[in-house]
């Protein structure tokens, strides 16, 4: 998972993906992003999800055998964007940005460039209240917006690369990145992906450039000295206190082979310790490659993992490793940066079936679960003479790094037998476990050690106890889980439900996950539409769950108190499109399909108020 932290600004997720204004980890197999990282800037990996809309059919998901195949996506979601205290929002119909000033609600609409799309916040410097990068596809411009305290706008036009889709954007605001997301939606045409085009914000020169095939994203490091460029070629190490000269940034590759398929890995960036951390579909290894000194690490994993995530402070990684029948599901734990000799740290998850991971931003506490059926047990006599494998229970240390481009390490974490004087326990800690009866010589009691019913019902809470992790808390959540949200405070969840086929009423629901608590209090939310599109604001206190169903009318945004979980649902007069937030009046603003605009803002307060018809207004700013 996902991820891009502690949001400064906004955990914001839709349901292809779950979570926020750009992209965050993939944790499938065969991943469509691998440019997943963990940069943690304002926008994140608040949300995993597996992007079904309307399906319990067990049979799709059931892993079989090889690489369970968690079903974890995310995607950019476009929507306004909110700098300072102001809200911009494109229209690409009319090549203008409305520039909504949220304290007053006056309006500016400012003409920029062809088709407008993508708008991205830019750090404003001293004598602008606020300042945005809108991406114009249909012209192939970049124009920079800037808004002073009185709310006028300016504007330069740049001419960018051919077919960009999307734009990042240094910490500071100093270097504005054009590229082309061979992820998104938007179709290349004639040209190549790889040329990138680089702004400078204070005196808007531009740098053009080419990296690595396929760029997926481009994030940067805490003190935007460094950018790093994901791509299927490896990643591309851009010098910014050089930019001048990096017109081909260097290479490197982060798998111990080359010419390995792009598509099976599951790339994070440690922006803050320059590494490349890397999962293989079908591959029971990790990798990790410092991307200064092109020095790689392999850890040898007792089995696939199926998701990885980096902690928000990127002092750990986390592999998920679902169970078979002979061992049980754990996680493991790696801490970075990885230096020789780095071990990984395994915990055992009692009892059950997981296969995703989603981490607190504060790192204290864990969210696993599954989003596929496991195998089925074996039957009574495929367990008899499997041999003595150990009580794999508790937790331990494996994969010692090995410094190389192939090196591994592995350490024993199996038990000896243990002769309980009446029997002795034989078989795997997973699946069926049967007990020898030592004086009659012969199995005799079967004895269940994983809970058989649908795991995709259950998520298990894990919490960190004196810097391990300690106790296992396994709730009951009565639907399949498809999608894990944290609050940027680390104190709630959200957890989002599969449809029942069964519920012609409210077949959708979410579930509210108090983490706070010691035992972990939840509250289950029945809703009428897919509550795909989620907010939470910054400091954690408040959530907005949009609902749109345009067959059955349903047009509305739940608005969550996190520290209560009471819920009040407010009616909208049109289908709703996406939820941000403005941290400066402290306002949630809705954006709705309407053919002049509309938006609704609600305050911290929650009285409401909604602006219409500003792409229609007349005082067009050229």
């Amino acid at each position: 998972m996902s991820t891009d932290h502690p949001f400064a600004a906004v955990r914001n997720f839709s349901l292809r993906s779950l979570f926020v204004l750009t992209t965050f980890p993939l944790g499938c197999a065969a991943t469509r992003d691998s440019a997943a990282s963990a940069d943690h800037a304002e926008e994140s990996d608040a949300w995993d999800s597996d992007g079904e809309h309307d399906s319990n059919d067990e049979s799709s998901e059931s892993p079989g055998n090889g690489d369970p195949s968690e079903n974890e996506q995310t995607v950019s979601f476009r929507l306004p964007e909110a700098s300072g205290r102001f809200v911009y929002a494109a229209s690409p119909g009319s090549d203008t940005v409305a520039v909504i000033d949220t304290s007053s609600l006056a309006i500016e609409v400012v003409r920029v460039c062809g088709r407008p799309t993508v708008v991205r916040s830019v750090a404003a410097s001293d004598d602008a209240a606020a300042a945005v990068a809108v991406l114009c596809q249909g012209s192939d411009e970049l124009a920079l917006l800037r808004t002073d305290n009185d709310g006028h706008t300016t504007s330069i036009i740049h001419h960018i690369t051919p077919g960009a889709n999307e734009v990042a954007v240094t910490p500071d605001g100093s270097y504005v990145f054009v590229f082309h997301d061979v992820d998104a939606a938007d179709p290349l045409g004639p040209g190549s992906d790889q040329e990138v085009t680089v702004i400078t914000s204070a005196d808007a020169t531009q740098i053009a450039m080419v990296v690595g095939a396929h760029p997926r994203e481009i994030r940067f490091s805490p003190d935007a000295s460094t950018a790093y460029a994901v791509t299927a070629s490896g990643v591309n190490v851009i010098d910014l206190t050089q930019i001048a000269s990096q017109t081909k940034p260097p290479l490197v590759p982060v798998h111990t082979d080359p010419a390995i398929e792009p598509s099976r890995l599951e790339v994070h960036i440690s922006t803050i310790h320059g590494q490349a951390v890397v999962r293989t579909e079908n591959e029971a290894n990790l990798v990790v490659t410092d991307l200064a000194t092109r020095e790689q690490f392999t850890f040898a994993l007792p089995g696939v993992a199926t998701d990885l995530d980096i902690a928000a402070d990127q002092t750990f990684a986390v592999v998920t490793l679902p169970g078979d029948n002979i061992n049980p599901s754990e996680f493991a734990e790696l801490m970075l940066p990885v230096l020789p000799g780095s071990t990984v740290r395994r915990t055992a998850v009692d009892n059950e079936y997981v296969g995703l991971a989603h981490l607190a931003p504060d790192g204290q506490s864990i969210i696993l679960y599954t989003t596929v059926m496991p195998p089925p047990p074996p039957n009574d006599d495929s367990t008899g003479d499997t041999g003595d494998t150990g009580d794999t229970s508790d937790t331990g240390d494996t994969g010692t790094a090995t410094s190389g481009s192939t090196g591994s390490g592995t350490g024993d974490t199996t038990g000896d037998t243990q002769d309980t004087g009446a029997a002795v326990r034989l078989g795997g800690a997973r699946g069926a476990r049967r007990l020898f009866d030592l004086a009659l010589g012969r199995f005799d009691t079967v004895v269940p050690t994983l809970r058989h019913d649908d795991p995709r019902e259950r998520v298990t809470v894990v919490r960190r106890e004196g810097g391990t992790w300690g106790q296992q808390h396994t709730l009951y959540v009565e639907t399949a889980v498809r999608g894990v949200g944290v609050a940027p405070d680390s104190n709630s969840a959200i957890l989002l439900h599969k449809r029942l086929a069964d519920d012609n009423v409210d077949p959708w629901s979410y579930t509210l996950l108090d983490l706070a608590k010691p035992i972990p209090l939840k509250k289950r939310q029945a809703v009428p539409a897919p509550p795909d599109h989620i907010l939470i604001t910054p400091e954690g206190h408040r959530a907005a769950v949009l609902l749109r169903d345009d067959a059955r009318e349903i047009r509305g945004v739940e608005i969550i108190d996190l520290r209560t979980f009471i819920v009040e649902r407010l009616r909208l007069g049109s289908p709703p499109e996406g939820a941000g937030y403005v941290h400066a009046t402290a306002k949630i603003f809705v954006s709705q399909a309407h053919p002049q605009g509309r938006l609704t803002f609600v305050s911290d307060e929650g009285a409401i108020q909604t602006v219409t018809g500003f792409q229609l207004n007349d005082s067009v700013k050229d």
